[in-house]
């Protein structure tokens, strides 16, 4: 019987050539392996640095529609106040209208009565003056 601690006697490892061939096979087909998934590992670090870059691109445009937004409702802004500007000209240029209509009435009247009055006071002025001349001619004369 043997002694449980002692050491298991030295056995030689001998394979055959097939199996030789075989792990031969073996250790190419992982290192092919290992370098098609070094070169996946490559390919998905340069995807994921362009999937920063176009994160950043997208970052940088998004920046730049806010800015225009805010550009583009204040310029809404003051084209509402031009607008309101406006409105209120338009508005103010109504009332003058009306009041240059108004007085543009008052001056046809006053066309018409103005002639109307010039010939009332020539007609008075000749009658003044036949007047006149009654009374100087039927005054008493001193001899």
């Amino acid at each position: 019987m043997q002694d449980p601690h002692q050491c298991a006697p030295a056995t030689s490892w001998k394979i055959s050539k097939y199996e030789y061939d075989v792990l031969s096979v073996t250790l190419i087909v992982l290192s092919v392996a290992s370098a098609l998934l070094s070169v996946a590992l490559i390919v998905l670090s340069v995807t994921s640095a362009l999937l920063s870059v176009t994160s950043i691109v997208l970052s940088v445009t998004s920046a730049l529609l806010s800015v225009a937004s805010i550009i583009l409702s204040v310029t809404s802004a003051l084209l509402s106040i031009a607008l309101i500007i406006l409105s209120v000209t338009s508005a103010l240029l109504s009332v003058a209208s009306t009041i240059l209509s108004v007085t543009s009435a008052l001056l046809s009247v006053a066309s018409i009565v103005l002639p109307v009055t010039s010939a009332l006071l020539s007609v008075a002025l000749i009658v003044l003056s036949v007047a006149s001349t009654f009374f100087i001619s039927s005054a008493p004369k001193k001899i």
